[in-house]
This record gives structure tokens, C-alpha cells and sequence, in this order.
């Protein structure tokens, strides 16, 4: 898996700047080594965000701290989140990654996302689906909340994005399926980023489970 990630780490780099790289289900041996290229990404104007999956002995290697810190966004999930941070479930430890990383997007399941960093400790609710295969449904939440937050939305557009992205990746098998089509149905997040309408658009809250619905349709 290292090999190929640094393959594509070097055919995207060869394309031109890139604005943003995303290394996802990828929990390295040497942390040091991949801290330092997340570091000259970063002094290079790259965005760069982690999503390592469930790993028990990353938190372990040497390196491990300064790969948090030289990642623009560190994204776990409720498991993963007191995993690294040493702790036991369900604790959610957020002084820790207050502290660890720069920013810290935890998934949360049905319970929607929350965003950490020095500055920010933000929460957006999920909407409310009948699930039937959640496969993906991480990967999908990432996609969308880095999708919102390339359009400057503002935080807690971006968890809402994430929320509505990852709930509809579940309404079919496999994953991607029922994933929104087209762009015309998010492109409207950086307008909404834009005016930074935070706590103006809720999420839908229905009275019983049902397919969600774009938090920034009108």
C-alpha cells in the first residue's frame, strides 16, 4: 500500500499545484517518514487530510504525534478517535486531539460529526435515513465535507455536507450506488459558505426515517 500511495502521490504532483491531497485507509509503518512529506505538501500550499482506519498499533510508532500535527485534517470515527488518542470507548477524548492535531473532523454515526480544533468544537446532527448497507459510508462522509470545504463553506456547512454525503451512500448496497449525481446538487455549498450562514440552515429533522435531504437547497 505504501508504494502505491507514493506512486500517486508523484503522478499528482506531476499534473501540476494540487490543492488538495486526501490519504484514506492507509496507516503507515514509518510515521516520521510520510510526517515530513505531509509537512513539505503543506509548506508547498497542498492541503492534507488522513483518514487511517482502525489500526491498534499506530498510536504506538514512533513519528506518530508529528504525523498528526503536519495534516491540515485528521478524520476517525467514534472508535478510532479515543484508539489514537490512548484512551477506552465510548470516551471521546477532545482534549486530545485539541491538542494533536490541527484539525480534527470524528464521524459519529447516526449521531452525526464533529469538527475539533484549538479554535472550533462544532457538532452537526446526521439525517435521519433508513440505512441498508453502510458500507462506504465514511469514505462518502469525507468525500463530501473536503468537497464543501474546497468551496469555503463554513465549518459546520462542511459537517453537514459530510452528514448528507455518507447518510445517502447507505440508502443502497455497496456504497456508492446512491451517492448524489452530478454536481449541480452540491455546487451550492460555497455559495452558502459564502455568507456564511452558520445555525441559518438546519438539518432535516423528519418524523420518521426517509431519504435525506440536501441541507443547502434553498
Amino acid at each position: 500500500p505504501e508504494a502505491v500511495v507514493l506512486a500517486e502521490l508523484q503522478v499528482a504532483r506531476e499534473r501540476g499545484p494540487v490543492e488538495l491531497i486526501r490519504i484514506g485507509s492507509f496507516a503507515p509503518v514509518d510515521c516520521a517518514r510520510w510526517a515530513r512529506i505531509g509537512e513539505r505538501l503543506r509548506a508547498a500550499g497542498t492541503t492534507t487530510s488522513w483518514d487511517f482506519g482502525w489500526s491498534p498499533p499506530l498510536g504506538r510508532r514512533a513519528g506518530f504525534a508529528r504525523l498528526l500535527r503536519s495534516a491540515d485534517f485528521i478524520f476517525v470515527n467514534e472508535l478510532e478517535a479515543p484508539l489514537y488518542a490512548g484512551v477506552s470507548p465510548p470516551r471521546l477524548p477532545g482534549d486530545f486531539w485539541r491538542r494533536a492535531a490541527a484539525n480534527t473532523i470524528v464521524k459519529l454515526g447516526r449521531r452525526g460529526s464533529r469538527w475539533i480544533s484549538r479554535d472550533l468544537d462544532l457538532h452537526a446532527a446526521a439525517p435521519r435515513v433508513r440505512s441498508v448497507d453502510t458500507t462506504g459510508a465514511g469514505d462518502a462522509f469525507n468525500g463530501g465535507f473536503l468537497y464543501a470545504f474546497l468551496r469555503d463553506a463554513a465549518p459546520r456547512d462542511c459537517l453537514r455536507a459530510g452528514n448528507f454525503v455518507g447518510a445517502q451512500s447507505t440508502l443502497a448496497p455497496g456504497g456508492i450506488a446512491s451517492l448524489p449525481g452530478g454536481l449541480g446538487q452540491v455546487g451550492r455549498v460555497g455559495q452558502v459558505g459564502r455568507k456564511r450562514l452558520h445555525g441559518q440552515i438546519r438539518p432535516t429533522r423528519p418524523t420518521r426515517p426517509t431519504r435525506p435531504t440536501w441541507p443547502f437547497a434553498g
